[in-house]
């Protein structure tokens, strides 16, 4: 993770939500790279994150603390808002950055206090609440009415950079359902057909589109 100062925008930004520029002061930018935490499930959270750009995965493990039950994917929005409002000092889920992410992080005491009696930022708070229960929805649906090979075809689409799939593959497996081994006999069809090509450096993504039309929505 790599901490800078804000720049002009986003010291706009903050200002639209209520922020003087004296608690603007005590933000600050955080930049992480693809495949770093950036929060953990159960781990403290002591700042609100406004993601500005980049993509993250929201995860969560199962009642036997072992498998990964993916939620959505995040591209935008913030990270930290349903911890604020129930008042739970540690993460519920864990972020994992997909692409290299850039947020504006608040400090946890300054969103408990008086920003909680402005409108402007209880308005983000609210919106991005009910983009969360959207997401959720998204993801029960999605495991319920597709099938696997949909289902697997989406993570590929979602958590791919930069033309290569290079997720845990045992994390994959639990994320779409399905058992590893079917897992590795999905992604050797794959490969069969001429949509990925198993690589050293991970599964390369050779027909983007084909991986689209297949892919749920």
């Amino acid at each position: 993770m790599v901490r800078e100062k804000l720049n002009g925008a986003e010291r706009e930004r903050l200002a639209e939500l209520g922020l003087t520029e004296e608690e603007t002061e005590s933000c600050e930018v955080l930049i992480f790279q693809a495949g770093e935490y950036i929060c953990r499930e159960g781990a403290a959270l002591d700042r609100l994150l406004l993601v500005e750009e980049g993509k993250a995965k929201v995860c969560q493990l199962g009642e036997n603390g072992r498998d990964l039950i993916l939620c959505y994917y995040l591209s935008q929005g913030t990270l930290g808002d349903l911890e604020l409002m129930t008042g739970a000092r540690e993460a519920y889920n864990s972020v994992v950055a997909i692409t290299a992410l850039r947020g504006v992080a608040l400090p946890r005491s300054l969103c408990e206090g008086r920003l909680m009696e402005t409108a402007p930022f209880l308005a983000l708070i609210g919106r991005e609440l009910a983009r969360n229960a959207i997401n959720n929805a998204w993801s029960y649906r999605n495991a319920a009415l597709h099938t696997a090979e949909e289902r697997l075809c989406a993570y590929i689409r979602e958590t791919s950079y930069r033309g290569f799939f290079r997720e845990v593959l045992t994390d994959t497996a639990s994320s779409i359902g399905v058992s590893y081994r079917h897992l590795h006999r999905m992604l050797a069809a794959l490969c069969g057909k001429g949509i990925l090509e198993k690589t050293p450096q991970g599964y390369r993504v050779l027909d983007p589109a084909r991986l689209e039309k297949k892919a749920a929505r």
